[in-house]
């Protein structure tokens, strides 16, 4: 399964208490407003007013129901006591003594808040990712918790962590594989080649052709600046500058130009997919000039790498 991406922070707070919340998240999460102690005061007994108050605010903190409505830091039982004038809060572990009553009140929940399954959002949260990753350049555990904040505001329970993983990675696969087309798509077969073969390291040398033309120069001379200008031509000449970025988001041309800039030349050769990032470079570049702003090393390191980007393909 794609969890790979997930830290261990993030797997461990999927759908479960990581620590206990702090003030700001009980206020904010925990707080009982008058209608929902009208309908917590319905219960007969305090340990099951408790458990009832336990499950409807667990599950709009963590987005799904625990298996035990008990397995829940102390901090938060008191915190809800508090507020029901329960003197005890103890009294909730009786709570756990008929499972019957725990799935009347998690029904009920469900009923009276509007919670869903994720089969009946699993589209419409396809939409809202596939939107951001076209539009951001974020990465995989970014998107995961966008994915999840979404869930919690819609009030959709949280699927198995790794059905939502595979979601965010195959959203982010189609958004590679669109941009791949935006952009590779416009190139005839001989600017491709041009670009693949500044890959290969030249006999008796060292470095490829892209690492070259990626040192940028480390002093201010009229010599350095001759390099750098004899550099950028050859750049030019490849043609990669000539493709249209117009149908791509700014924020992920930038993304591309940022990653032109460290591509490794051993992981590009072993890639399955590639990616012009020459017009997202050379763009960038020309905006810096646009603004009066000196180019300086990195502007210089920017044009010498406008020849490509190569990514992994995502999955």
């Amino acid at each position: 399964m794609p969890v790979e991406f997930l830290s261990d922070e993030q797997a461990a707070a999927y759908g479960r208490f990581n620590g206990a919340p702090g003030r700001a998240e009980l206020e904010r999460w925990f707080f009982l407003d008058d209608a929902v102690r009208e309908l917590v005061r319905r219960r007969r007994s305090e340990q099951n007013r408790l458990g009832f108050a336990l499950q409807l605010t667990a599950v709009a903190f963590l987005g799904t129901f625990l298996a035990d409505p008990l397995d829940v830091p102390w901090v938060v039982v008191e915190y809800l006591g508090r507020q029901l004038d329960i003197a005890d809060p103890s009294a909730v572990k009786a709570y756990s003594e008929r499972p019957a009553t725990q799935w009347e009140h998690t029904a009920e929940v469900r009923r009276v808040y509007g919670f869903i399954d994720f089969g009946g959002a699993e589209a419409r949260l396809r939409d809202f990712l596939t939107a951001r990753a076209w539009t951001r350049a974020e990465r995989p555990g970014a998107l995961f918790d966008q994915a999840v904040a979404w869930l919690r505001g819609e009030r959709v329970l949280l699927p198995g962590v790794s059905v939502l993983a595979r979601l965010v990675a195959e959203v982010r696969a189609d958004a590679a594989a669109r941009m791949h087309e935006a952009l590779a798509g416009q190139m005839d077969v001989a600017p491709r080649a041009r670009l693949e073969a500044l890959l290969a390291v030249p006999n008796g040398d060292r470095f490829s052709e892209l690492d070259r033309l990626r040192r940028a120069p480390t002093r201010a001379s009229g010599r350095e600046m001759v390099r750098a200008l004899d550099r950028a031509a050859e750049i030019a000449a490849v043609g990669a500058g000539a493709l249209d970025v117009g149908e791509v988001p700014p924020g992920q041309v930038e993304a591309l130009a940022r990653q032109g800039l460290t591509a490794d030349v051993p992981v590009a050769t072993r890639s399955r997919m590639w990616t012009c990032c020459g017009p997202a470079v050379t763009r960038r570049c020309s905006a810096r000039r646009g603004r009066r702003r000196p180019s300086g090393p990195g502007c210089a390191a920017s044009t010498a790498v406008a020849c490509a980007n190569w990514t992994r393909w995502p999955g």
